[in-house]
Order: C-alpha cells, then structure tokens, then sequence
C-alpha cells in the first residue's frame, strides 16, 4: 500500500470504535482502518498488540501518554434498552 496522506492521528483522550479491517505498516508508523473511519495513523511499535485483534469490534483510546485497546461485544449481539 502506498503511503497514506489522509490518515488522521488520534489526540489525546479521543476514542475511535469499529471493526478493526486492516493494519498496514510503513517506515515508522502503522495505518489501521476501523469500520465508520478513513484511515488512523499509529505508532509502529502497536502492530503486534493489534495484529490479533483484525476482524474484531475495537475501541482505541490515546491517554496522555499511551493507547489502551479493548474488544468490544459485536454490534448484533448487544440488546437494545429500551
């Protein structure tokens, strides 16, 4: 793939939230896309933290100093409240 120009960065305390597609790596950074997302630029080093988690509902949230992950239920299995 080549190099993407429109990724966006996550700021601080941003969340995205989606099915994790696809994970490409460049030079010294990675570029994931969530489902309902163009593309978000990452630092290199979290490639083998997300590789395991493609197919899967994610939430990525950039703290202040780092980013957690989390696997989230499938949209279909969650039960409406009413």
């Amino acid at each position: 793939m080549k190099r993407e120009k429109s990724a966006v960065r996550l700021t601080a305390w941003r969340e995205a939230v989606g099915v994790l597609e696809e994970i490409v790596r460049e030079d010294d950074r990675i570029i994931i896309r969530l489902s309902h997302y163009s593309s978000i630029e990452m630092p290199i080093h979290l490639y083998e933290d997300l590789k395991p988690k493609i197919g899967k509902r994610v939430s990525i949230l950039r703290t202040g100093r780092d980013y957690r992950f989390r696997i989230l239920p499938d949209e279909s299995s969650v039960e409406p409240k009413y």
